[in-house]
């Protein structure tokens, strides 16, 4: 004999449809909606991607443009380090002014080898003399009055200057012309 097989009630009807709806939902198998989904995260995917990328180019300028800087401003503490030296061999010229004094040949070609030195990491002297005082590269240590130069121009120069690659290591220090006062 075979068991009676009843037919199944509204309650188990309504069960096995929430569960085929469930499983739908979960899987989505609409095309549309899995292309959608699919379309959007590509386009985040490439956002990131585009951000890394600049982030990356950003980076390698960076590093580009500082690795210049220490190339072209590298010796600048050194030179900065040397000034004191250089200016101590100036002084020793000085006191050695006889041409016939045998010191002084010596003295000069330290200087010169010196000077030719820092000229080839790009140091430059700034000897204004005779030019418009610059704040920017002269430091007035004394004003003086002349009528023999214009107000404003250097007259003599206390100690060099230097800069380098166009970066001022020390200004000049310099007498600056002006006029005379007049008589009253």
């Amino acid at each position: 004999m075979e068991p009676e097989q009843s037919e199944p009630n509204a309650e188990q009807v309504q069960g096995a449809e929430a569960a085929t709806e469930q499983q739908d939902a979960g899987t989505q198998t609409d095309p549309a909606a899995l292309l959608a989904a699919a379309e959007d995260q590509a386009q985040e995917n490439w956002d990131l991607y585009l951000r890394a990328s600049a982030e990356l180019e950003n980076m390698r300028r960076r590093a580009e443009r500082d690795l210049a800087q220490a190339l072209r401003y590298g010796p600048e503490r050194l030179v900065r380090e040397l000034l004191p030296a250089l200016d101590g061999l100036s002084l020793a010229l000085a006191e050695h002014a006889a041409a016939d004094d045998p010191a002084r040949a010596g003295l000069e070609m330290i200087e010169r080898q010196f000077m030719q030195a820092l000229a080839n990491v790009g140091v430059e002297t700034l000897d204004p003399t005779g030019a418009a005082f610059d704040p920017e590269l002269h430091e007035a240590i004394s004003i003086q009055e002349t009528a023999d130069a214009a107000p404003d121009t250097i007259l003599m120069v206390v100690q060099r200057g230097f800069v380098l690659n166009e970066r001022l290591i020390r200004p000049a220090r310099v007498v600056v012309a002006r006029a005379p006062e007049a008589s009253a």
